[in-house]
């Protein structure tokens, strides 16, 4: 019999997918986003294709990247996922994007496809919920990511990429994901 007992009574999972043959994917995929229709637009602080192409290289996408999809999906215990929107974007110096989400259900990704860890940031999450302590949002950046990685989150969470401090260009592929319903 316990006194006390602590239980985690929600959790936000982030996963990371290490691409394997990266090298040779980066060079597939390079040949399929039409770097012309990056630009940036409106209130956009990024360049990006999302305005323009939408959802056009979804199936060279998951075609290309099935191992590491499937993986995932092994690790959560699903059995196929929808890729319903995709889109590349691009930070030169100086560029960042602001706090966002990306809905109120389904997953997110974002693959790091022209990165530098020395030079460039991952993206930040903010905590849905506040410290009980001090009643700070917290901020989550994970580390050790690598060109080609692969971030899976829900949807729902908060995230950003500060600005870009270096000439070297950041470019990731970012994608919403949701699930078939089961009856």
């Amino acid at each position: 019999m316990f006194r006390i007992r602590s239980d985690n009574m929600f959790a936000l999972p982030l996963y990371v997918v290490r691409t394997n043959n990266w090298k040779e994917k980066k060079k597939q995929i390079n040949n399929i986003i039409d770097y012309k229709k990056i630009e940036k637009k409106g209130l956009h602080t990024f360049g990006t294709d999302r305005q323009n192409d939408g959802k056009s290289y979804i199936k060279d996408f998951v075609q290309i990247f099935k191992e590491e999809i499937d993986d995932w999906l092994d690790e959560i215990n699903q059995e196929e996922c929808l890729i319903t929107d995709i889109w590349t974007v691009r930070y030169k110096k100086g560029e960042f994007q602001s706090v966002h989400n990306h809905g109120t259900f389904g997953y997110s990704g974002v693959m790091y496809l022209d990165y530098v860890p020395r030079l460039h940031e991952t993206t930040t999450f903010v905590s849905p919920f506040n410290d009980p302590f001090n009643g700070y949002l917290s901020w989550y950046s994970p580390n050790n990511i690598e060109e080609g990685d692969i971030l899976f989150f829900p949807s729902v969470v908060l995230h950003h990429f500060y600005p870009n401090n270096s000439f070297i260009t950041r470019r990731c592929i970012g994608f919403d994901i949701k699930f078939p319903v089961k009856p």
